[in-house]
Parts: structure tokens; sequence; C-alpha cells
């Protein structure tokens, strides 16, 4: 199977600095129309000789192609965006060299991969457009990763991922774990995993989909992480044309937006009930006074 690729100067981050960056796609891009190569997996390899990689995007290979490239030079990548549409992802445990890894699915049903075989990983970013599964989730636990992001989709409003939250004790298992940004379902049993949560004092950052728990929920939670930023409360304000106004969208599944002229009441009753809960060691089983 042949392959577009190509092997252009870019700017990289952190520091900024002059860099490469490789693309290689299953489909022509319209970005590089006229400067593509076409080959073969093995003719994209033998173009990749730098030591160190820090730049690729690699779009929808053929499993077996992807195998064969990151066996040869996973050992060199160390940030790398991935597009795939299989639900095998087993090769991407060659990446031992990784410290930032974005992958992209549209597979139904994934299986997580070795994940304790990217030793060097720190941030995770997960999207998953259409996934109702995922398997060996367990893969997680005792990971290297920092920084933790699944969502579905949305650019500042991020959609959810058609699956239930996944089990907070996989996240009480990172111990590396510092951020974690996690847009799913509502969990099946809301009170196990809110006990779970509360055991992440360690994190900076909880970003949950705003319709995990009540707003009152939330407000217990925040009292058992007062450290940690990111959810519960006001989310994000956005203009309703429409009616001419500006809402709030709201942490809580038992409250609806509200115009931003409820701001001050909203922070006041969200600081209200965590200080209620404070002393109060089980999580509420719905709303407010339940």
């Amino acid at each position: 199977m042949n392959y577009f690729f190509t092997i252009n100067p870019t700017i990289l981050k952190n520091p900024l600095r002059r860099g490469t960056k490789y693309t290689i796609s299953a489909e022509k891009s319209i970005f590089f129309s006229g400067s593509e190569k076409v080959g073969s997996i093995e003719d994209f390899i033998s173009e990749c000789k730098a030591p160190v990689i820090e730049c690729i995007e690699i779009f929808n290979l053929d499993d077996h192609d992807l195998e064969k490239l990151l066996e040869v030079i996973g050992d060199k990548i160390t940030e790398a965006t991935v597009f795939h549409r299989s639900g095998s992802l087993s090769s991407l445990s060659h990446l031992t060299a990784i410290r930032r890894l974005d992958l992209n699915s549209s597979a139904s049903e994934i299986s997580l991969w070795s994940i304790k075989s990217n030793t060097k990983l720190d941030t995770l970013t997960i999207q998953l457009y259409e996934c109702t599964e995922i398997k060996n989730i367990t893969e997680l636990a005792d990971t290297s990763i920092k920084d933790l992001k699944i969502y579905s989709g949305g650019i500042s409003l991020l959609k959810p991922v058609s699956v239930k939250l996944l089990d907070p004790a996989i996240l009480v298992s990172m111990t590396a774990l510092r951020k974690a940004e996690i847009h799913m379902l509502p969990p099946s049993d809301a009170l196990y995993a809110l006990t779970e949560l509360s055991k992440l004092s360690r994190l900076s950052r909880l970003s949950l989909d705003k319709h995990s728990f009540s707003f009152a929920q939330f407000a217990w939670l925040k009292a058992k992480l007062p450290e940690t930023s990111g959810f519960g409360g006001i989310t994000e304000f956005y203009p309703d044309r429409q009616n001419d106004t500006h809402m709030m969208l709201i942490c809580g599944n038992d409250v609806d937006d509200l115009p931003i002229s409820e701001e001050e009441r909203i922070h006041a009753e969200f600081q209200r009930l965590t200080l209620l809960y404070e002393d109060e060691p089980f999580p509420p089983t719905k709303g407010i006074g339940q």
C-alpha cells in the first residue's frame, strides 16, 4: 500500500525553536498539494533518519504498516499525533521514548495497549469520536502519565464519549497523575464514583462532564478536593443570541443553564454547599438537601 508523506520545517514548542515535522497519511492532503511524496511504508521509514523525532502526524495507516513503522522508529519518537480507524492499538507500545501522545480514533470500540511500555509518557490525550466501549482500561494503572484527557469532540465545550465514566479507581491507581479531564457519560453508581474521586487530592486539576453528578454532589466533591480546580459551579459562558442575553453552563445534571445575571447567586450557593459538606463523609444521594 502506498502513502502520502512530507518532511517539512516547522516551529516546535517548549521552547519555541525550529524543527522538523513528519507527516504520513493514507489520504492525499489538501495542505501539501504538490509537495507530498508517494511511497510505501518502507520508503517513509527510510526518510526518518533523525535520531529524535519531536513532531510526527500519522493518519489512518493500515494496522500492519503502523506496526512496522513504530517497530522501527518508535524509540525515536517523543511527540506524536495518531489518527487511527481500527480499534487495535497494540503497536503504540513501541513508542518507548514518547512524552506526549494525541490519539484520535474513529473506531466504535478500542482496546488500550500496554501503556506501561511507554515509560516516558507524560501527556496522553484520547479523542474517541464514535466509541461505545473501551477495553483494557486497566492498562492506565501505574503508568507514568501526569496529564490525561479523554473526550469525544468539541472545541471550547468538549463532548462526552458515549460510554459510562471510567471506573475512577483507575485514576486513583495512576499515582503519577496530576491533571485529568474525563468527559464521559454519567457513572452508573454516582456515589461510588464520587467516593473514589474524592481520593484524588494530589490532582491540581480535575475536569468532568457537567452531567456526571448533581450540583450538590459536585459541591461535596469540591469540599473533599479544595485544592483541585476545574470542576463544579459555573464552567462556561456562552451567548444566547435568540434571546439577546448570555447564559451560564453549570455543573450539575439537575440544574439548567441560567442567564449571566444569576452568576453571583450561583457562586454563593456553590460556596454554601461546599462549606456545608466539609465534615460530611458521604456524598448526597441526589440534589440539594437529599
